[in-house]
C-alpha cells in the first residue's frame, strides 16, 4: 500500500530559444521520462507552455524518486533561464496544493474566477 499524490509543472514563455532549450533538454533524459513532457504553443501572444505531468507512481517507488528528480532538475533549468512563468502543483491523497512558482498576486482575479469549487 502507498500513498498516490500526482505532482506536475507547468510553465509558460514568450522566448521560442528558450522554449526550444527546454526542448532539447527534454530530448537529452531517459526515454521513460520523455513522454512526461507536452509541448503546445498558445494561439495568441506568442506564447509557448511546456508541461510535465505526473509519473504516476506511489509516493517512496524508485519511479516517484526518479521522476521528482526529473522534475527538479526541469525547475531548476527554467528558472535558469528566467523568461518562463511556472506553478508545480500537488493533487491526490495529500489533498490539492501549489508546491512552488514563481508568480506573484499582481491583480484580485474576482472577475475571472468567482469560485474555484467545481
Amino acid at each position: 500500500m502507498g500513498i498516490i499524490n500526482h505532482e506536475c509543472v507547468i510553465a509558460t514563455a514568450h522566448s521560442d530559444e528558450d522554449m526550444q532549450k527546454v526542448k532539447d533538454w527534454v530530448s537529452s533524459i531517459d526515454e521513460k521520462y520523455r513522454k512526461l513532457f507536452v509541448f503546445a504553443p498558445s494561439i495568441t501572444n506568442f506564447q509557448g507552455t511546456v508541461f510535465m505531468a505526473p509519473d504516476g507512481s506511489k509516493k517512496g517507488w524508485d519511479t516517484s524518486k526518479e521522476a521528482a528528480g526529473i522534475r527538479d532538475r526541469f525547475i531548476g533549468l527554467i528558472v535558469s533561464l528566467g523568461t518562463f512563468n511556472w506553478v508545480e502543483v500537488g493533487y491526490g491523497e495529500f489533498g490539492q496544493s501549489v508546491l512552488g512558482g514563481n508568480n506573484v498576486n499582481c491583480y484580485s482575479d474576482d472577475f475571472y474566477h468567482f469560485s474555484n469549487q467545481y
